[in-house]
């Protein structure tokens, strides 16, 4: 019994020095061949600061200062790269979760990058990815700043994007998005007690809004709002190609007057 002991403390040591000298190995000299591999699948120049390797919580790696693209692009503190460890055993190479941390992320480049993932065949992507994750990252769009936002986006074995989901606030706001033909999104979106930073003078008490989400536009093909107890439903569509613009056709009204005089004032 002590010499089995002996053998096990001493296997778990060696596990733990193994690990630690995992953790610690310098990859900055592999950096230049991660950027050009990257690059040549996102067909976008990509820059990284430094690599490394963590054995905790699973073993990943670690990406640190990102950029993709050039000045309205995507930048990130972090990015981890979670490998699937039994589909890496059967010869398979399989993200199981990538998760992008602290960071700034432009409209345009974030719909350049997700025509990019949609558009590539299963057969020409050399990594398959399970889950993209998103934490405390920012949206640039024109004339306003989304965020912070966490994200969560599902892709099936072949590659396809299958579900996303994005909230904000503390989940106050929601949205989920399901892929459409020609690069077109179906979206719901729902937002309880949630203030908008550009209209905090009309916090809203409840929205609830159906549409499809284009390249330079969002038609909303149903929307219901309540907010200091006005309640307006209808449709509407927002175009944001370069600046905002906001047309609305309204089905139903319901608010006192009182309120609609103050909300003019």
């Amino acid at each position: 019994m002590r010499l089995l002991k002996r053998i096990l403390v001493g296997l778990l040591a060696l596990l733990m020095l193994a690990m630690t000298a995992a953790y610690l190995i310098p990859l900055d000299t592999y950096v230049p061949e991660v950027e050009r591999a990257l690059g040549e699948q996102l067909h976008e120049p990509v820059s990284i600061q430094h690599l490394r390797i963590a054995a905790l919580p699973l073993p990943h790696l670690e990406l640190q200062e990102v950029r993709l693209g050039g000045q309205e692009g995507i930048v990130a503190r972090s990015i981890k790269v979670e490998p699937d460890l039994p589909a890496l055993l059967a010869g398979e190479v399989v993200m199981r979760r990538i998760l992008v941390q602290d960071g700034t992320a432009s409209l345009v480049q974030v719909r350049k990058l997700a025509g990019t993932l949609a558009m590539a065949p299963a057969t020409a992507q050399r990594v398959a990815l399970r889950k993209l994750q998103l934490s405390g990252m920012m949206l640039l769009t024109p004339g306003m700043t989304l965020g912070p936002i966490e994200g969560k986006l599902e892709f099936a074995r072949a590659g396809e994007l299958e579900r996303a989901w994005f909230a904000m606030d503390e989940q106050k706001i929601t949205a989920v998005l399901l892929p459409l033909p020609e690069q077109h999104f179906s979206v719901k979106a729902q937002a309880h007690a949630w203030v908008s930073p550009q209209l905090p003078q009309l916090p809203l008490d409840d929205l609830q809004i159906e549409g499809v989400l284009g390249e330079q536009d969002f038609v909303a093909q149903k929307f219901a709002v309540a907010a200091r107890g006005i309640r307006v439903s209808g449709s509407g569509k927002v175009e944001f190609s370069d600046g905002w613009r906001i047309q609305a056709a309204l089905a139903q009204i319901d608010a006192p007057l009182e309120q609609v005089m103050a909300l003019l004032e």
